[in-house]
Order: C-alpha cells, then sequence, then structure tokens
C-alpha cells in the first residue's frame, strides 16, 4: 500500500518527500564518502541525527540508500542497522530505482505507446521530458537574440540536443505535428500540444496496475525548459494541465495501444450506473461514430467498457465522457491522425472566435475569477490558453487556473476558475487574455 499512498494526485508533494529523503540522505552520505574515506564516522552520524529528525514527524515514504544505483557495501550496511534501530516502521531499499520499485526514466519525449507499454508493475521512481515554457517564460529566461533559432541559450537551460532530455526528438515532434515553426512564440505555442499529451501520457500508461509515478523533477532551481510541470516563474505549462486531468481519482481515458476506453479509479469509492459515452469526430466537429456502455467502478480498478473503431481521416478527435446522474465526472479529449503524429491538417482549420465573459471578487487574502468561454462557430476552437494579466499588461503569478489548454468543440461552453494571492496581484486590475490554435 506504499507506493498506492504515493499515488497520482499528490505527485508534487510526494516528489518532494521523496527526493527531501533521497537526496539529503543519499547524495550527500554516497559522495562525502568518496571525497574523503576518513569522514565515514562522522556521516554516519549525521545519517543518525537525519533518521532521528524524520522520525518525528507523520510521514508516509521509504529510505534509500542511492539514486539510480547502490552504495558502498560498508554504507548500505550501517543504514539499514540505523534505520532498524530508530525508525523500524520505514522501510529501506538500497537503490531508488530497484529493489521492488522500478526508474531509470525515461527523460526524453517517447511516442505516446511507449507509455502503456513501458510498464514494470511497480512504483516507477523517476520519469520526465522536455517541458518547453510560455512565451513570455521563455522572454524572461532568455536575451531578445538569443530566443530564436534554438542554440546554445537554450542549451544553458537545459534544452541540449541530445542527452537524457534529447531535445532534438521534442522538436521532430513539434515539427511532425505542424511544420517548422517560424519563431520562438510559435515554437513555444505548439509545445504546449505536445507538453500536454506527453505529461499526460505518462500518468495514463499507469492504468493497469496503478503502482504510481513520481515525476523528474518538480520545482526547478534554475529557469530551465524540461523535467517540469510548471516553470521557475511559477507558471503552470500544459504538462501541469495533462498531469491534472491524468491524475482525476475517477477517470476517463484512450489506450492507444488497445484501442479501449479505461476508466481508472484510482481513490474514488464505488460508483454503479454511470454513463460512458465514446465519440469520434472530425477535424471539424463533426460526430463520425458514438459509442455508449454503462459502468459500475470501484476503488483501485481499471475497466475497459469499450474498444472503438478508429477512422481513417487525415486528423480526427477523441471525445470521452463519463456522467454520473447526468453530470460529468469526467472528460478527456484526444487529437489523433491517420499517419501517427502528423497534425498539420490542422492548421487548414477556419479561424474562430470564441466568446468570454470573465468576472473578480475578493475573498479574504484570495482574488477569484470566473471566465465563461464559448464557441459559437461551426469549428473547433483548439488550446485555448487562459493567461492571467494585469492592467499593466503583465502576467500576475503564480496563478491557479482549474483548467487551461483545451479544446472547445462548435457550440460547447466552458467555466474556469483562476484564482491568486491579493499580494501577488500588484494593485492592478486582473483580466484573463485568451489565444488559441485557430485565431
Amino acid at each position: 500500500m506504499l507506493c498506492k499512498t504515493l499515488q497520482f494526485p499528490n505527485f508534487r508533494y510526494c516528489t518532494f518527500l521523496y527526493r527531501s529523503i533521497l537526496e539529503a540522505l543519499c547524495f550527500y552520505l554516497y559522495y562525502s564518502y568518496l571525497r574523503n574515506p576518513k569522514t565515514l564516522p562522522h556521516e554516519f552520524l549525521n545519517s543518525r541525527d537525519l533518521i532521528n529528525r524524520i522520525r518525528r514527524h507523520a510521514c508516509i515514504g521509504l529510505y534509500v540508500g542511492r539514486n539510480e544505483g547502490y552504495p558502498p557495501a560498508t554504507i548500505d550496511r550501517a543504514l539499514r542497522e540505523q534505520i532498524h534501530a530508530q525508525h523500524p516502521q520505514l522501510g529501506y531499499i538500497p537503490s531508488s530505482a530497484d529493489n521492488g520499485v522500478s526508474g531509470h526514466g525515461a527523460y526524453q519525449l517517447k511516442p505516446i505507446k511507449y507509455y502503456f507499454t513501458a510498464q514494470s508493475g511497480k512504483f516507477h521512481s523517476e520519469r520526465g521530458l522536455p517541458a518547453v515554457p510560455s512565451y513570455e517564460s521563455l522572454c524572461r529566461m532568455l536575451q531578445p537574440d538569443d530566443l530564436w533559432p534554438i542554440g546554445q541559450a537554450w542549451a544553458q537551460h537545459d534544452f541540449t540536443l541530445r542527452g537524457a532530455q534529447s531535445g532534438q526528438s521534442f522538436i521532430d515532434a513539434v515539427t511532425n505535428h505542424f511544420g517548422q515553426a517560424r519563431d520562438a512564440r510559435q515554437f513555444s505555442e505548439w509545445a504546449q500540444w505536445v507538453n500536454y499529451d506527453g505529461y499526460r501520457a505518462m500518468y495514463e500508461g499507469g492504468s493497469r496496475d496503478r503502482m504510481g509515478l513520481l515525476i523528474w523533477m518538480s520545482h526547478p532551481c534554475w529557469p530551465t525548459m524540461v523535467w517540469q510541470t510548471y516553470d521557475y516563474y511559477l507558471e503552470p505549462t500544459a504538462a501541469y494541465f495533462g498531469v491534472k486531468k491524468a491524475c482525476e481519482p475517477l477517470h476517463v481515458q484512450f489506450n492507444p495501444v488497445t484501442n479501449a476506453v479505461e476508466v481508472v479509479n484510482l481513490a474514488a469509492g464505488t460508483h454503479r450506473g454511470m454513463q460512458l459515452t465514446a465519440q469520434t469526430l472530425t477535424a471539424n466537429g463533426r460526430l463520425i461514430r458514438q459509442w455508449t456502455s454503462s459502468v459500475d467502478s470501484h476503488d483501485d480498478q481499471t475497466l475497459q467498457p469499450l474498444t472503438i473503431e478508429l477512422p481513417n481521416d487525415d486528423v480526427y478527435f477523441i471525445r470521452l465522457r463519463l456522467a454520473e446522474n447526468g453530470q460529468t465526472v469526467s472528460e478527456n479529449t484526444y487529437v489523433e491522425s491517420r499517419e501517427p503524429d502528423h497534425w498539420q491538417a490542422l492548421c487548414q482549420l477556419p479561424k474562430v472566435r470564441v466568446d468570454s465573459e470573465q468576472s473578480f471578487r475578493r475573498e479574504g487574502e484570495t482574488i477569484i475569477g470566473k471566465v465563461t468561454l464559448t464557441n459559437n462557430a461551426d469549428s473547433p476552437a483548439l488550446m485555448l490558453r487562459l493567461n492571467l494579466k494585469g492592467s499593466d499588461g503583465e502576467q500576475i503569478l503564480p496563478v491557479i487556473y482549474s483548467d487551461n489548454y483545451f479544446h472547445l468543440m462548435p457550440g460547447e461552453r466552458k467555466t474556469v476558475t483562476v484564482s491568486y494571492r491579493a499580494e501577488d496581484g500588484r494593485g492592478v486590475k486582473p483580466q484573463v487574455a485568451l489565444t488559441w490554435f485557430n485565431q
């Protein structure tokens, strides 16, 4: 139950907890030992103090001897003895990626099917991929002359073309989706599609066993373009909302390996008589085919009530909806194509107008906004982004959106809540700027 307690909905907290133990206990002891073996007795005093500090707090976790490898036998033996004597309630494994768990990445963007097939049936301690931030954040971290084309300055912020993150594979994915980007703004906007789908798949792929996954990493200590769901400036990227979607306690999703529609119950209790609807839609949002099923779902369970037939269109949508007593419990949208990841036909969609209504109120020290968006056009409005700004034109950060980077089919309406601390608002009037793919 340990791994399932460290389950998806708390992925940010779990990463902090796990890394706090891992880095403080493992890296410090191991590398200090390598630098100066004479200090080993002092290091063991330090590890004893650390265990004493941790054991005074209610915590869920385990001690790890070394990150993605095994400590020397001397250290491993001493840690086992200390933990057994001082904190026997918590477990210990010598390697963060072995011995009852799995890990070792991957850390670069992989095909979506990879995340469903590369499953060990164990708690997976590290996985990640690049997450290019918004254009506003790119402008904060790079000089104007370094924004485009992608080059050395991007590499200094961890977007290296090779190495663990393999930025080139991310660039290739963006290019396959939409073609060559003309500038940094367009690349960043297109990159959000890859951010969303990649990070959503990373978590949805674990639906079979539901043993849990930790993102490498969480909060970056340097303005970076990889391994994050929100950036150094505390702006959530589309990756954040892909993970948020996948981590719903009761969730509907598409499995690209089996073409099955899955209902995943992580911690939502028993639900009976729910209505599942799956649709395939043309690139213009017209219905191709629809499937329905009644679903009973229980805790810690994954069901496959439906298997759908995919159309032969160049680009199409899969829309899923799980409802209970007429109310939507979970919904999900996927962009798919006959040739994998080639979505350039979307660039031919007509421009659409999205109507919006927004209002803000203050509750104590929090400003809460409500934004209602309506697509009255005959074509989808794709990848809508809400961007909270002040009347001075600058972003207000940090901010919490109930949802972001989503699609509205013809005639659809959606309400999003936006909230931030009043002290972060600079005393300016808030307003939400809207952008979308076919604007």
